[in-house]
């Protein structure tokens, strides 16, 4: 598959007086990402505590929010490209952006996976956002939550068995001790390979193969509906209240933890400790959550529950989550 890059989109000849140059939409788009991951250091939300109390882990998080820019630009650029007929859909390349950019973590002293999680959920979105505002040509155009989910599961669709294979080799050189079926198909990368491309698996089957077993996989394969119908709903309640932003984000990271297992947890200490997560997570919102007292105390219980029990982990799965609804957030500019 020939590689593309983001090129000037010549605007001449298109009849409209106010023009916004795709590098704008683009920027605009990745500069969003950079936000949503930095922003989550400030914010008092439990399970980052440890995390931000060591020097390392904080400036590891910070790297890896920086390097999120190329490749979110790069996919907002493909999409705003495929929008003007500039590319086919199938010329993104989605699994080479992704897989290169993981590569990339070793340049900075990362750990492989670091993004991982908020990567693939922020590239189809990306995507989307490039096609959708160069489509309106107004990066402050309402744009409905149907068309959004629509775009975004239009680029899953027309991913390319290509994209399945630049992903499927980079999960087996750095993600082999996880639980990914698509790395137990054969016992040789060759053999896998070959299989992948004759079944014509594109990223879309692959999602589907593995949402059973991530958390992850299993947003993108439901087209991010919990966020759509949850999440954003739950944000204008918030801002109708006039909610700071940090009170916001804690919130969405609450509902989350109460909706899903962190599956970086349930893998490496089982079903009872994640289940346990969740549950208190539930009583949160029973007792009202960051509204009231009680739901104040609640937080508080559950910060102190993760300290102890997880001294060297966080809730990595939930906060790529949460990364992704204020990356979302940010683009429908909610915060």
């Amino acid at each position: 598959m020939k590689r593309v890059s983001f090129i000037s989109i010549n605007n001449d000849n298109i009849d409209n007086k106010k023009i916004i140059s795709s590098e704008d939409i683009a920027n605009w788009v990745a500069s969003c990402a950079n936000i949503a991951s930095v922003i989550q250091l400030g914010v008092d939300k439990p399970g980052l505590d440890l995390l931000k109390k060591n020097i390392d882990d904080k400036l590891g998080y910070l790297k890896g929010a920086t390097i999120l820019y190329k490749p979110i630009f790069d996919l907002a650029s493909r999409g705003i490209m495929v929008e003007k007929g500039l590319i086919d859909i199938d010329e993104i390349d989605l699994g080479w952006i992704i897989s290169e950019t993981l590569d990339k973590n070793k340049d900075y002293n990362l750990n492989s996976d670091q993004n991982f999680g908020r990567l693939l959920l922020m590239s189809n979105l990306a995507m989307a956002f490039g096609y959708i505002i160069s489509e309106s040509n107004d990066k402050n155009y309402d744009i409905s939550l149907d068309h959004i989910s629509d775009i975004t599961m239009m680029f899953l669709e027309n991913s390319t068995p290509e994209d399945t294979v630049n992903l499927y080799k980079w999960l087996a050189e750095n993600k082999n001790g996880d639980k990914f079926d698509i790395l137990n198909i054969t016992q040789s990368k060759e053999e896998t390979i070959e299989i992948l491309l004759e079944t014509e698996t594109n990223l879309k089957i692959f999602y589907e193969r593995e949402a059973e077993n991530n958390t992850i996989f299993k947003v993108l394969m439901n087209n991010y509906d919990y966020m759509f119908q949850i999440i954003i709903p739950e944000i204008d309640e918030m801002l109708k209240l006039k909610k700071t932003e940090s009170e916001i984000i804690i919130q969405i990271h609450i509902l989350l933890m109460a909706e899903f297992y962190d599956s970086s947890i349930y893998q490496k200490y089982g079903r009872n400790k994640a289940s346990k997560i969740r549950q208190k997570a539930k009583e949160i919102i029973s007792n009202g959550s960051i509204f009231t007292n009680d739901g104040l105390n609640s937080i508080r219980d559950l910060r102190e529950y993760l300290i102890q029990e997880h001294t060297n982990d966080y809730l990595k799965i939930i906060d790529e989550l949460t990364i992704f609804c204020t990356f979302l957030a940010l683009l429908l500019k909610k915060i």
